[in-house]
């Protein structure tokens, strides 16, 4: 660069016998491509490059420097990690859920429930209701860890190290256990002692539909968590959200 340079070029000049004289870059060049070490480049470059000759691992020839399986397993292996050192929060909502329940159970204690009126469906609403609630508001822990890993996501998704979708899958699937136990948890204490129908199949529907409602909600609070990346936004909007999906479920507006 500095042998380029107006104001550099002159300290480099080796013929002292000789007046100084500026050199642009072209004459460099031309000089450069005349002299047979220039020419020698040339020709190296004129000819095409034999591929046979290269070694089969100089270039990559996928995007990711490993299959799907192991970028799977890789994930996978981090996300159990992360859910090892986070273990609190689980056992907490586990506890907070299991407090709740019993609350639930002394809040709407029968032994056998009157299916006579409107006002015993109403009573049986109620219920329904608030295990719904409590089971989507048990989600929402979902907020803030997902929020606290986004930049780290974003940044090693950028550098290629995975893409979105082993990132995303792990956090779903090693979910799902823990949508077990939570939502048995509020089943098998909750729905007999309320006075539901003492029908086993229907006990294990509730069971179910309760599952998928915990999966349901555990996805939306991950998807709000993703769309805000930061938790003022995400929960103003998952507040939102919630109201929308509580005002609109037929309960209090029917």
């Amino acid at each position: 660069q500095e042998v380029a340079s107006k104001k550099d070029q002159q300290q480099y000049w080796a013929r002292k016998e000789e007046p100084y004289r500026f050199d642009t870059v072209k004459e460099f060049a031309e000089a450069f491509q005349s002299f047979h070490t220039g020419r020698k480049v040339g020709d190296e470059l004129a000819s095409p490059y034999d591929k046979t000759k290269s070694h089969p691992a100089a270039l990559t020839t996928k995007k990711y420097g490993v299959n799907k399986k192991e970028l799977l397993d890789a994930n996978m292996s981090r996300e159990y990690l992360l859910m090892k050192r986070n273990s609190f929060v689980y056992v907490f909502k586990l506890t907070q859920l299991a407090i709740m329940a019993v609350i639930t159970m002394t809040l709407f204690l029968r032994t056998e429930m009157h299916k006579n009126s409107v006002d015993d469906g109403n009573i049986y609403t109620g219920a329904l209701f608030f295990t719904v609630v409590m089971i989507m508001f048990n989600g929402m822990a979902e907020l803030a860890m997902a929020i606290a890993k986004l930049p780290v996501f974003y940044k090693q998704r950028d550098l290629l190290f995975y893409p979105a979708w082993a990132y995303a899958l792990p956090t779903w699937i090693l979910k799902i256990p823990i949508t077990f136990i939570e939502v048995g948890v509020w089943v098998f204490m909750t729905y007999y002692v309320i006075g539901f129908d003492p029908n086993v199949e229907r006990l294990f529907r509730q069971y179910l539909l309760l599952l998928l409602v915990n999966q349901m909600a555990s996805g939306l609070f991950r998807l709000i968590a993703s769309a805000g990346r930061n938790m003022i936004v995400s929960n103003t909007f998952g507040a939102f959200v919630l109201l929308m999906l509580l005002a609109l479920g037929g309960f209090i507006l029917p």
